[in-house]
């Protein structure tokens, strides 16, 4: 499984600034390393990285972790934590968040998300690193409200929300089954939609695993009626 070509395209349209592409020799070296990394050898290969590597290509090295690695495989997700953890580089932390947020946003905006299901499960795997990179990073996922309740507005008015609640359910999957106000902030957004007539069954599915990974039920869930005025797409 990998990115659709229109949004590969996009990823590269996206970018303000140019990002250095090491020499074909450091980038065989990276593959390889990456490629054999293991919890056995992962601090070995957290010293690799800084002989390998230099600062300037940690840009490349980020969008190639997410998009050829972090996207695909999401039983990759743990080790990628464990070497960034080893390698503790606040810069290429930076670095990481910067292309997870950028990606996370150019599938959200794939115009064939709503009928490839391979770009959906590559949303999701990205929500799942989401989720559980901003805990390593101290940050509880649910503080990024802000930007998700747009998101899922936006969503509901072009009839995305099949890929975007499952995006929005990895994002929270590690703070469950604790709610903290930003959760139920989401939670109530969700169960507005859960309460429309014309709500697709596998969405309807959807937001009820959600909800009873968290303990609650999304029928006696309180609205803030934000989708009053909205018009909207079918899913």
């Amino acid at each position: 499984m990998s990115l659709h070509i229109r949004t590969r395209l996009a990823a590269a349209d996206e970018r303000v600034t140019t990002i250095k592409i090491p020499p074909y020799e450091i980038r065989t070296k990276v593959f390889f390393m990456i490629y054999n990394m293991s919890t056995d050898n992962i601090e070995a290969k957290g010293f690799e990285f800084y002989e390998v590597l230099m600062e300037q290509y940690y840009p490349w090295f980020a969008q190639y972790m997410v998009m050829q690695r972090v996207c695909i495989d999401p039983n990759f997700h743990d080790i990628c934590l464990m070497f960034l953890h080893k390698v503790n580089s606040p810069v290429l932390d930076m670095e990481i968040r910067k292309a997870t947020y950028a990606n996370c946003k150019i599938l959200l905006r794939s115009d064939i998300i709503k009928s490839c299901s391979g770009e959906r499960t590559l949303l999701k795997n990205i929500g799942s690193w989401f989720g559980k990179s901003a805990i390593q990073w101290n940050q509880d996922p649910s503080t990024y409200v802000d930007g998700l309740i747009p998101l899922i507005v936006k969503a509901y008015q072009k009839g995305l929300m099949l890929a975007v609640v499952q995006f929005i359910s990895k994002i929270l999957e590690p703070c469950q089954p604790i709610i903290s106000v930003g959760t139920m902030e989401i939670l109530s957004l969700l169960a507005e939609i859960y309460t429309k007539p014309d709500l697709q069954l596998s969405l309807e599915y959807n937001i009820e695993v959600l909800f009873r990974d968290f303990g609650v039920d999304a029928k006696h869930t309180k609205t803030n009626y934000l989708l009053k005025d909205v018009k909207h797409e079918v899913a």
